[in-house]
Formats: C-alpha cells, structure tokens, sequence
C-alpha cells in the first residue's frame, strides 16, 4: 500500500510506500522547538521507504551534534514535513508527522520519551520514559528487531 500526503501548502509531498515501525510522541525541548508545538507525534519509516515527490523543497537543519537528525520543513510554508537519521551499520530511518497521514494507515502511539520535559501532562495510559538514555533505548528497544529483520 502506498500512502501519499502533502504540506499545508501543498509544495512539499511524501510518498510512503513501506509499513510503519514505530510511532511514538517526543516531549524533547528539542521536538518543541522544531515542531512549535508541546510534543512531536512522529511515525518512523525506513527510510527507502518514504520518497519526497517531484518538486518537494525542503529545508534541513541538525539541532544537536551528529548523530542527529536533518530535520526538513516546507521551505513554502514552514511545515514540519520529513526528518531522516543515520544509523551506522543498521538502517536509515525517516520520521513523518502523524499529522501529515491519513488517520487509518496510523499505527497506536506506543509511547511517551522525553517526558520529563512536557510542557502539560499527558492524560492517556501510554508508557512514559523521562531522560536521554532511557528514552532512546525504549525507541531502540522497540525499533532495532523491525530494522533487523
């Protein structure tokens, strides 16, 4: 199945021709700043599995050191749209906003990182992981047997 989706604008496109891995919502200070929002609800992809279509004009930019994340927005409309990540020796791994998907190809979010950092409280029953460490070795904990296989 493939799922195609769009910017605010319409400028910048995606097509997702893969299954999801992993989606999960970012309370990082880092996501609140990219995002101008409280949280990221983020769908993760392997990366040959998300296209950009023809005409799609991102603008990327690392928040942190590498390994980071280039995380591109709309350079029409400043939309969060794609961001793609490294990783060495395993797979590279493309994140799309939630909101950018048609609801019903959207997996359950299957946690809560960086919770600590939360702007409000999160009244759902999803697991919440507060911390550097403890958040990334939940992602990877859950992401590394879906890129190995």
């Amino acid at each position: 199945m493939t799922t195609t989706s769009h910017c605010r604008c319409g400028k910048s496109g995606v097509e997702i021709s893969g299954e999801p891995l992993l989606r999960f919502i970012c309370h990082c200070t880092l996501c609140q700043a990219f995002n101008k929002a409280p949280v990221a609800d983020v769908v993760v992809y392997r990366k040959k599995d998300v296209a950009l279509t023809p005409g799609t004009d991102l603008q990327y930019q690392q928040m942190r050191k590498p390994p980071a994340v280039n995380r591109g927005t709309c350079k029409a409309c400043g939309q969060p749209f794609a961001e793609f990540m490294h990783l060495p020796l395993i797979s590279d791994i493309a994140f799309v906003p939630a909101e950018l998907l048609p609801p019903d190809s959207l997996p359950e979010p299957a946690m809560r990182l960086f919770y600590d950092s939360r702007v409000a409280d999160a009244t759902d029953g999803l697991p919440r992981h507060e911390g550097y460490l403890a958040s990334q070795f939940a992602v990877m904990r859950r992401l590394l047997p879906r890129l190995l296989y």
